[in-house]
Order: structure tokens, then C-alpha cells, then sequence
């Protein structure tokens, strides 16, 4: 499968990579997007790895990457990743 993602979803991974550098490292906020990316890879692979939610759209599952959780959805053998966002976010208050 292929891998598309929002452009809320483009901005939510360059928001957490702009802090994770200023906060932490380059070299940290190289391997915390890396591994973002790693597991929409998993994903690909095996897209019913996620889970339904009662905060997310139906249409949606979940999975969580360390400290954030992605969003996405399948459609016709792609994975479309609707947004990235911190798990402790109240899901139901961000544009899904």
C-alpha cells in the first residue's frame, strides 16, 4: 500500500519536528520523525494494525508512535494519515 498524508497531518510532523528540535536536538527530532515515518510504513504493511476509537471518526483507526498518536484511514490500497497528534490531545476538540 501507499502512504499519503493530510496536509494537517504534513503540519502536525513539522510542528513536532520544529519542537522536538528547539526543545530537545536535531539529531532527536531526526529519529523521533524517523520513527513517525517507520511506523506509517508498519501501517502499509499491515494496514489493521490500529485501533477504533470513540474520540476519532468511525471511518478511522488509531496507533500510537511514542508520544503521538496517528490517525488514518484505508482507501483503495492507501493509507491516508489524517493528522499526528500528541496523545495526551483531546481528540474530539482537533479537525479530524
Amino acid at each position: 500500500m501507499k502512504i499519503e498524508l493530510s496536509a494537517r497531518a504534513q503540519g502536525d510532523i513539522r510542528s513536532i519536528a520544529a519542537y522536538t528540535r528547539k526543545t530537545y536536538s536535531l539529531n532527536q527530532a531526526d529519529r523521533y520523525i524517523d520513527a513517525l515515518y517507520q511506523m506509517m510504513k508498519k501501517i502499509a504493511d499491515q494496514p489493521g494494525l490500529g485501533d477504533v476509537r470513540p474520540d476519532i471518526p468511525m471511518t478511522c483507526k488509531a496507533i500510537s508512535c511514542n508520544r503521538h498518536v496517528i490517525v488514518y484511514t484505508v482507501r483503495n490500497n492507501t493509507v491516508y494519515v489524517v493528522r499526528v497528534l500528541h496523545d495526551q490531545f483531546d481528540f474530539k476538540k482537533h479537525d479530524l
